[in-house]
């Protein structure tokens, strides 16, 4: 993909550019914002939604605690109620309507009390119009009441069609002397729970209660499918059941504490699929003019910087073949003129440096003859220096033999070509050096070299360590009778350290802050180790040169610091 996109030319990668810049956060933004929205709305939803449940399910559980506490003042009521059922005589019918109201208390007006004798008789209710005059006692919920020791719930499947009532709570009825004599029931047709639910301003708010065994109760939509009631039930059965989607429905599940019923809110989701779609919708229409603009402006911007690149291109090809009188016309004061501007200019120059490189050439041409020429002066200084030799050696004078000898072999390697040599050969002709310094100072020091074996062969820059080795004699030993001159190498890890230590006189403290400087400067008098500290740095780094260690009256140490490195030695 990545050399796909570098492949495509210049304006096409401007147009592709726009494309990603323009679309890419566009669509994110867009797709992003609608998903923060829904899950935001749908937040508030299920927020509003779970405090509108446990409210209604408060009422329910109020309801039903009161209802249960209904039947246990009947059930107590100091046989009152039990002598009315079996004996009317000593009760009057008016007494037993007003205790079954009285009964009644806050439950909703539409609850009905009433009391049906052992055969599921109806004897008293609170309910004139009540449809149904007789019970079963062999199901349902008389047959359930006389079978428990308090109250009972039932409800009646297919509430829907003819029953008034679709939940009951019955409670049996028993004289002081333990004789069963009645049952006390509560019936709460439909519109009571609409009252509890507070339902009839709810808009599109549905309210389901089922029982403990997962069997309709109550539904504000009559007509709940049931395949609808089918899902519901499974997803009840389901431990920690949450929200549960159908559709464009949303129900919210909670189970009533006092009897175990299930209460679910039906309500219509915020944002429909419809809804969502709308916006996606949207989003895709603005991307769609995005685009359309996209590439209006990116093919209008890769005119205007293409054109004057690919003038520059052709005329940088130009140059590349040699023709340097290229010259490319424009108007434009932007940055591509002011770079059309500069190629011109470069061109102009291009053609005036060539001319004097050519110039340079020529006396570079003249230089090298005159240094040819110039060669000869050594050369002939070395076999002047070796003639002396023989003329010492002849009349008997081997101070002088030894000194063109050792003189002639410094001199040979100071004209050698090449910049570096083996460690070895620099200490070699540092040999000779010495042997010339002790004729001329006889018995004033002694000369150790301690050289490892495995260091013989680092390459060094050429003649480095004979300005060091010069300062140690000529200041470090000065106004001494005798003293020594010790030069050691060895290894540190990748570079190579080479020490030449002298007991002398030491070296100002000034001397050795200037060496240690980054930048340092020629000190008076000393200008052979400002000029190795130089060509080392020059060499390999600023993180190798010289330093140095002396006490007054002590001595000093000056060490060099190389990489040591064994490649074959240029001279």
């Amino acid at each position: 993909m990545v050399k796909w996109v570098r492949n495509l030319s210049f304006k096409y990668r401007i147009l592709l550019g726009c494309l990603l810049v323009a679309l890419l956060p566009l669509l994110g933004g867009n797709l992003l914002m609608t998903q923060l929205f829904s899950v935001s709305v749908q937040n508030q939803a299920t927020a509003t939604a779970q405090a509108r449940l446990a409210e209604m399910g408060d009422k329910m559980d109020l309801v039903f605690t009161q209802s249960t506490r209904v039947l246990g003042q009947v059930a107590d009521g100091n046989d009152f109620f039990s002598r009315a059922m079996v004996d009317n005589s000593g009760t009057r019918p008016d007494d037993v309507y007003l205790a079954l109201y009285e009964a009644l208390g806050k439950l909703p007006s539409n609850v009905t009390l009433s009391l049906y004798d052992m055969g599921g008789k109806l004897r008293f209710t609170t309910n004139s119009s009540l449809a149904y005059a007789t019970l079963p006692v062999h199901w349902g919920v008389l047959h359930k009441a006389a079978q428990a020791s308090g109250p009972v719930q039932y409800s009646v499947q297919g509430f829907g069609t003819t029953p008034v009532y679709n939940f009951y709570m019955a409670q049996q009825l028993a004289s002081s002397t333990g004789m069963a004599t009645g049952f006390a029931v509560v019936g709460f047709p439909p519109a009571a729970f609409a009252d509890i639910l507070g339902l009839y301003n709810s808009g599109n708010e549905v309210a389901i209660l089922l029982n403990d065994t997962g069997n309709l109760v109550y539904s504000r939509r009559q007509n709940l499918p049931e395949k609808t009631l089918k899902t519901v039930r499974n997803h009840l059965a389901a431990a920690n059941a949450t929200t549960l989607q159908l559709g464009d429905d949303e129900y919210y599940p909670s189970v009533l504490a006092g009897s175990g019923y299930y209460l679910l809110l039906q309500q219509p989701k915020i944002l429909a699929g419809s809804t969502i779609a709308t916006m996606r919708n949207v989003s895709l229409i603005m991307a769609l003019v995005s685009l359309v603009l996209c590439i209006v402006f990116s093919v209008l911007l890769s005119r205007g910087l293409a054109r004057p690149i690919s003038r520059l291109s052709r005329g940088m090809a130009q140059v590349k073949q040699g023709n340097l009188n290229v010259h490319i016309s424009t108007s434009r004061t932007d940055e591509l003129g002011q770079l059309t501007q500069n190629f011109n200019q470069m061109t102009t120059d291009l053609q005036t440096h060539m001319q004097t490189i050519l110039q340079q050439q020529h006396e570079v041409d003249e230089s090298q003859i005159r240094l040819l020429q110039a060669q000869l002066n050594p050369h002939f200084l070395y076999n002047t220096l070796d003639t002396v030799k023989w003329l010492a050696k002849i009349n008997n004078v081997p101070q002088i033999a030894t000194i063109t000898s050792n003189l002639a072999v410094i001199l040979r390697r100071s004209i050698s070509g090449g910049n570096f040599v083996t460690l070895q050969q620099e200490l070699d002709m540092i040999q000779s050096y010495v042997d010339i310094q002790r004729i001329r100072f006889s018995g004033r020091f002694r000369y150790v070299l301690d050289l490892p074996p495995a260091l013989a062969d680092s390459v060094i820059p050429k003649l480095i360590l004979q300005p060091l080795v010069e300062n140690a004699i000529m200041h470090g030993l000065e106004g001494k009778e005798s003293g020594y001159i010790y030069i050691y190498a060895l290894p540190d890890e990748d570079d190579l350290l080479i020490s030449i230590t002298d007991d002398g006189c030491g070296m100002p403290p000034e001397m050795i802050a200037e060496l240690h400087q980054e930048d340092s400067q020629i000190v008076e008098g000393h200008l052979g180790l400002y000029n190795v500290n130089h060509i080392v740095r020059m060499n390999y780094g600023r993180q190798y040169g010289l330093s140095a260690h002396s006490i007054a009256g002590v001595g000093t140490t000056i060490t060099v610091r190389l990489p040591n490195r064994k490649e074959a030695a240029d001279g």
